[in-house]
């Protein structure tokens, strides 16, 4: 439970919301982040490259990760 980040790119700034955050949802394929890699260290789940969240899902939205599936679910 809680928000989950949803951005089209990460750059560093992002690493002072991570621990504001349940969840990270990437749509660019960055692997090798920065960001992405201190999520993994604080074990938020991440899921990358998505393509299309940013414009798909929107603020509010009820949705749920399983990261170990790589699925962004929407009710």
């Amino acid at each position: 439970m809680g928000d989950i980040l949803i951005t089209s790119q990460v750059t560093p700034e992002f690493l002072s919301c991570l621990y504001r955050v349940s969840g990270l949802v990437v749509d660019e394929q960055a692997i090798t982040s920065h960001a992405v890699l201190y999520a993994h260290a604080l074990k938020i789940p991440t899921i990358i490259g998505t393509k299309y969240a940013k414009t798909t899902l929107y603020d509010g939205q009820m949705i749920e990760l399983d990261a170990t599936k790589g699925q962004v679910i929407t009710s």
